[in-house]
C-alpha cells in the first residue's frame, strides 16, 4: 500500500476513534468529591416540622435534619445547604444532582431502584390522629372502605397505608398541614403519619381527636439517600456517621430538642422513638 492511501487510513481510524470517544459518557465527578471541591453539603429540606420548618422571623431553615445535615458537614468541613424540595420530589432532585443528601427516607423498594442510603439514622413509628367522635384503635378499625384517611402525597405514610389499611380511602394531600386540616374540617375521618409529624400536628390543632398507636405496631427505619454511584466513600461516610450518632445518643437528643422548638410540648404517654 502506498504512503498516500495509508494517511487516508490513518486518518480515517483517528476519525473514527474521536467520534467514538465523544459518544462515551465524560467520567462523572463523584459526591464526596464534588461536596470537598465546592465546599457544599447540598440537604433536600421538606417542609414537615419537626424535621425541617422555617424560623417565624428569619426565614431560615431549622429543625432536628438541619442540624443532623449540619453536623455531617461539619465532620467534612463543608458548608450545609438547604435546597427546598418535596417528598414527591426529592428521590429526583438526588439524582438531577440538586442536591447531595436526602435525610428522613424510608428505603422503600421503588426508591432502592434509584438511589442508595446509608443507616439506618433513626426508627419510625407510624401514627393514627382521629376526627373527634371517630372511634379506631387497631388497623383492621380503619381498613374499610367508607374511612376516609388523610396522608402526605409522595410520602412513606401512603405506602404505610397501602399495606395496613388497602380497602380505605385515601386522601392524599401535599403536606402535613393539609393532611391535619381535612381532619379537623371532616373532610377525612383519621390522618396517618410518622410519629415526629403527628406529635406537631396534634399540638398544634387542639380540634383533631385521639392520637392512636394502631394495633399491630408498625415502624420502619429511616436512612439518608443519595445517588447511586460507583465512588461509594459518600455513602461509606454517611454510614459510619449514623452508627457513631445512634451509639453516642445524639439523635434521640436532637428529636427532643427540636420536637419542643416545633411546638410539641405535650408528648403521650404511648409515644416511641
Amino acid at each position: 500500500m502506498s504512503s498516500q492511501p495509508k494517511r487516508l487510513l490513518l486518518l480515517m481510524l483517528a476519525s473514527l476513534a474521536a467520534l467514538w470517544l465523544a459518544a462515551l459518557p465524560a467520567f462523572a465527578e463523584s459526591t464526596f468529591d464534588q461536596i470537598k471541591r465546592t465546599g457544599e453539603l447540598r440537604y433536600g429540606a421538606i417542609d414537615y416540622p419537626p424535621n425541617w420548618f422555617r424560623d417565624k422571623t428569619t426565614g431560615k431553615w431549622q429543625g432536628f435534619l438541619v442540624e443532623v445535615a449540619e453536623d455531617v458537614a461539619k465532620e467534612m468541613g463543608v458548608k450545609a445547604v438547604p435546597v427546598e424540595t418535596t417528598w414527591a420530589t426529592c428521590v429526583l432532585d438526588l439524582q438531577s444532582n440538586k442536591t447531595d443528601v436526602q435525610f428522613g427516607l424510608q428505603a422503600t423498594p421503588k426508591r432502592a431502584l434509584a438511589i442508595d442510603f446509608a443507616g439506618p439514622v433513626y426508627n419510625l413509628y407510624w401514627y393514627a390522629i382521629n376526627h373527634k367522635g371517630f372511634e379506631a384503635k387497631n388497623w383492621e378499625d380503619y381498613n374499610k372502605p367508607e374511612i376516609k384517611i388523610a396522608a402526605m402525597l409522595g410520602s412513606a405514610d401512603v405506602t404505610i397505608l397501602q399495606k395496613v389499611a388497602p380497602k380505605a380511602t385515601r386522601v392524599e394531600l401535599n403536606d402535613v398541614a393539609s393532611v391535619a386540616l381535612a381532619v379537623t374540617s371532616g373532610r377525612a375521618d383519621a390522618m396517618v403519619t410518622a410519629v415526629f409529624g403527628a406529635l406537631v400536628a396534634k399540638n398544634r390543632n387542639p380540634d383533631l381527636g385521639d392520637f392512636v398507636l394502631p394495633n399491630p405496631t408498625v415502624y420502619l427505619p429511616s436512612y439518608a439517600g443519595m445517588r447511586r454511584e460507583q465512588d461509594d466513600s459518600f455513602r461509606k461516610f454517611l454510614q459510619y456517621w449514623a452508627e457513631w450518632n445512634e451509639l453516642l445518643g445524639y439523635t434521640d437528643v436532637r428529636i427532643r430538642k427540636y420536637l419542643k422548638e416545633a411546638g410539641a410540648t405535650y408528648i403521650p404517654d404511648n409515644v416511641k422513638f
